[in-house]
Parts: C-alpha cells; structure tokens; sequence
C-alpha cells in the first residue's frame, strides 16, 4: 500500500512519537509518506523517523490547497491523520481517509473519515452516536526505548542528587492537564529525609517557580528511558487523558506507581498492582507518596501484551484493509 500520514502540528510529545512509530512499522514493508508541519522540531523528526519515509514540509499559507495537492501527487490507497486540524482540511477522494483520535472526539474533525482509532471506550461511545464510519479499538504503546544512554550515578552527578535517594518521577507536558502542579503541592510540604522530585516535559521553563533543593524541572528528553530507570516511583497526576502513554512506558521500566483514574486509563489500569489517588487530592497524593517512601515498594513486573507495539501496528495494516 501507499500511506501517507498528515501531522502538522508544531510540538514534539506522545502523538508525534505515536505517528512516527507507526510510519517506522509500516515503512518496513509498504510506501510511507509523511506531511508535517515545517516549525516542528525536524532534528526530532530526523533522529527517530525511518530515513526511507518520504517527507514533505507544509510551509506557508493556503494548506488546505497544498496539503490536497501533494495528495493527489502521491495518490495514496490510505491517508492517515494525526489531531483535529489535519483531519479537517482534506478532500476525500480515491483512497480511505483514517485518524487517531488523539484528544477528545469532535464530530466536525472526521466528517469525511471511513475509520476512527480510539483508544478509551469513553470516546467510543461518544463517537458511536455521532459517527458514520468503522471504529477500531486500539491502544497506544510505549514508545521509550531500552537502549540506555547515561548511568544512574552519572544524572544524580549531574543533578546532584545523592548517591541514596528516593526518587519520585513524572513525564509529560507541563499542563494543567497532566497535573504537575498536584505533585509539586504534594511533595513540597513533605519532609521525606533524601527524597527528590523529577518533573520533566515541554515548557518546563515557564514552571521555574517549581524549583527548589529537593524539586528537579527538566525539559523533553530523548533519552527519557534513562530517567524512567533513575526512578524508584512514578506518579501520574492527570486530571484527563485520552490514553497516557507515559504511564505505560512506566510500567516497562517496572515502576511501582501512584496515579489518578481518568477516561484514557480506566478501561485497564484496574487490572493492575498500582496505587491510586482521587484525582486533585493533593492529601491523598500525600499520604500515597510518604507510604511509598517508607515502604520502598520493589520493581513490579506488569503484563503488557494489551500494549505490544508490534501487535498493535499490525492491528492497524488490518484495519486499513478492513475499510
């Protein structure tokens, strides 16, 4: 098949990861092409996308027109989207129109859409009523990887963490969304002997009031897999999520973990050993951390077939020639 994906937006977290491991699983055996939008991070693009994927930059003004007309160059079997206005601004015609629906479903977005990937029922059932076409259940996977760069001494060296500390940790965009802001309240008031805070994500430096001796704010990283291992906790404080692909890759780093119940995690995160918290408890969130700390929880090995990249990718190639 030709496949060619659209996504234009301009920052680099979980969906742009997402799209690009997909591209890299489908390049292996079809033609992949990709559209992006050209004030993305393009060293992102360059360091984790399969060279062989073709690549075309979005630049200037009038994309609806240019956007359709690479289209109609390429003449693709399937054109996949990646967040609401790439969804919006093409014109169907011969080929089969598909998005991951990667925030919340609106009915506007996917007008012309043959399929829809969803990865929480909440946004099913919502599409369902709404929606035309086919919907395939399918979540995400992690996409941190295991080849490690950097030893654990050498960050806390660099962080100047001591040799034998607690480390609580979270990974995500700093946005009231991922709730940030209830870990640091949690943590800040607790007088925990050698523990420490990692906060790391996009605009971290807008959050500078966040530091302090035993508090860390870090930007993305692309070597996140080894602060995952520097971590002895994880805590996922999000108010909302479509899926949370960072508490997955948590879990394959074998991460005791503290986190909210929201819509993108609750079809699954039940059958799971991890603590939960009410979410926007900070004194619950507390309570959680000080047990955790006194307890130091071991590595947990959790099943992670649902996730499997591999399996999930070719669910997809499937999915397309179902439509």
């Amino acid at each position: 098949m030709k496949i060619l994906h659209v996504l234009i937006s301009k920052g680099f977290a979980g969906s742009e990861l997402y799209a690009i491991n997909l591209l890299n699983h489908q390049s292996q055996s079809h033609q992949t092409f990709l559209i992006k939008n050209p004030e993305s991070d393009t060293k992102k693009y360059k360091k984790f996308l399969n060279s062989n994927v073709t690549t075309y930059d979005l630049k200037g003004f009038f994309k609806k027109i240019k956007i359709n007309k690479i289209i109609a160059t390429i003449k693709p079997d399937v054109v996949h989207t990646h967040l609401g206005n790439a969804s919006k601004i093409i014109t169907k015609k011969n080929f089969k129109l598909v998005s991951t629906v990667h925030m919340n479903f609106q009915k506007d977005h996917y007008l012309n859409h043959d399929g829809l990937i969803i990865p929480n029922k909440t946004q099913i059932k919502k599409a369902s009523k709404l929606f035309k076409g086919k919907i395939k259940n399918l979540y995400y996977w992690p996409c941190a990887q295991n080849n490690f760069s950097k030893k654990n001494d050498e960050i806390k060296k660099e962080l100047s963490i001591p040799e034998k500390s607690y480390i609580f940790g979270s990974v995500g965009r700093f946005h009231k969304q991922k709730g940030f802001d209830i870990i640091y309240e949690s943590f800040k008031n607790l007088r925990l002997d050698n523990a420490y805070l990692i906060l790391i994500g996009n605009s971290h430096n807008e959050y500078k009031h966040y530091k302090s001796k035993n508090i860390i704010t870090l930007g993305h990283k692309d070597n996140i897999q080894d602060y995952y291992k520097l971590f002895d906790c994880y805590i996922s404080a999000s108010r909302w999520e479509t899926f949370g692909i960072a508490m997955v890759e948590a879990m394959t780093f074998s991460l005791p973990i503290i986190t909210t119940v929201h819509e993108g995690n609750k079809d699954w995160i039940c059958n799971y050993n991890v603590e939960t918290f009410e979410n926007e408890n900070i004194d619950d969130l507390k309570n959680k951390m000080i047990i955790a700390y006194e307890n130091r929880p071991k590595k947990i090995e959790y099943n992670l077939d649902r996730f499997n990249y591999d399996n999930t990718c070719k669910d997809i190639l499937n999915f397309y020639k179902e439509l």
